[in-house]
């Protein structure tokens, strides 16, 4: 029996007539190197499988299973894959710009040097995730679990995390600027060295968070809760600090020292 794969307009991308199941097609397709651009593979099980070298851009992936997946080299840009199982998945080299992960699972999830920029993780339980060596960019984490998540040296740059849980997650050396952290919370988040530069992180918590050495010039914190948290050569220039709570700086600089562009 043959499988074959259809685009969402009715097109005919790819027949196999060896695969078992849609996963070992898409693996077939791609081994032969056959594009699977717009492909409709929605609410499908690809789990613990292995898919390379692959293109499924703008697929429609809709609740599809990739729990203890690898995807490695696979171009996901502007690809659907909302309300889809990722839990322990590993993206290697992936390009997912523009690709929309909202409602979706990924804890214990691992992404390495994946392109990310203008992705969408809305309302995504990403508990324990970890993101290496990715750029996130003007990517939307609006009301995501990002608890005890890593995201080391990320790029954050104008991306949103409004009322995400951020609890003990790992920020440290982020560059976030021009980001939205608005009723965030960061309990026992770490930020040492951040750069966190004209970010809002109006309302966010802050409660015994780490952070030492980061730089909030002109970001605002109006509302922000500070309790317990360390802060130790913490840069506060030009921040607004208005109904801040539990706010004890030793010492609010007015002045730059050096030039940050």
């Amino acid at each position: 029996m043959s499988i074959v794969i259809f685009a969402a307009n009715g097109k005919k991308l790819f027949t196999s007539k060896y695969a078992q199941n849609f996963g070992e097609a898409v693996h077939e397709a791609f081994r032969t190197g056959v594009s699977l651009a717009y492909a409709e593979l929605r609410d499908l099980d690809f789990s613990n499988g292995y898919l390379a070298n692959g293109d499924l851009s703008h697929a429609n992936l809709a609740k599809s299973d990739f729990q203890s997946a690898t995807l490695k080299a696979v171009n996901l840009t502007g690809a659907n894959l909302t309300d889809a199982n990722l839990w322990h998945a590993t993206l290697e080299d992936c390009e997912a710009v523009r690709t929309d992960f909202s409602h979706s699972e990924f804890a214990y999830g691992k992404f390495t040097r994946c392109e990310l920029d203008h992705a969408k993780f809305r309302l995504s339980g990403l508990a324990d995730a970890v993101f290496s060596a990715c750029s996130l960019r003007y990517t939307n984490f609006d009301g995501a679990y990002l608890g005890a998540a890593e995201m080391i040296g990320a790029d954050l740059s104008n991306g949103t995390f409004e009322k995400t849980n951020l609890e003990q997650a790992n920020l440290t050396k982020v560059r976030a600027r021009s980001a939205s952290f608005v009723g965030a919370d960061l309990s026992q988040a770490s930020l040492a060295q951040a750069d966190l530069v004209g970010s809002d992180f109006s309302r966010t918590k802050f409660l015994a968070a780490d952070l030492a050495r980061a730089d909030f010039f002109n970001t605002n914190l109006a509302g922000a809760d500070f309790a317990g948290a360390l802060i130790e050569g913490t840069t506060f220039i030009g921040a607004n600090t208005d109904r801040a709570l539990n706010f004890r700086a030793t010492k609010i600089k007015t002045k730059r020292k050096e030039n940050r562009k």
